[in-house]
């Protein structure tokens, strides 16, 4: 087995040091977060990776794009490893999310999005009886 480029082991070690990626992440893992063919990543891990996946790793955890080029700064932008927000929902496992095509996490976020306009839109009604006048 041949080793891998130094470009990607630096960003498998900050994407598992931002909790994005597992202790055993492969190269499918690591497609999947960054949104691209898992023989992208094959690629990159003999030649390294193009800016464009840099650029894509920076905007999606926070990753130092110049760190996993060079290895020398930060290895998150601002120092430090970016929040993560909780995922909210206990029925719903955010890996089954994380398995469905693109198209189709697109389709439930504009879905899950319209249920939430709607919840919204609705607590900002007026409640039924209240003074509606308008001064």
């Amino acid at each position: 087995m041949k080793p891998m480029h130094d470009q990607m082991a630096r960003l498998y070690e900050a994407a598992r040091a931002a909790a994005r990626l597992s202790g055993d992440a492969d190269q499918s893992e690591m497609a999947r977060l960054l949104n691209v063919a898992p023989q992208n990543v094959n690629n990159w891990e003999k030649r390294g990776p193009s800016k464009e996946a840099l650029l894509d790793a920076q905007a999606e955890f926070g990753v130092n794009a110049t760190w996993v080029t060079t290895g020398t700064g930060p290895m998150f932008v601002g120092g430090s490893v970016p929040a993560i927000h909780a995922w909210p929902f206990r029925r719903l496992d955010i890996e089954r999310i994380e398995r469905l095509s693109a198209a189709d996490r697109a389709y439930v976020e504009g879905k899950l999005e319209a249920l939430v306009e709607s919840m919204e839109a609705r607590t900002d009604e007026p409640k039924s009886g209240a003074n509606n006048k308008v001064a």
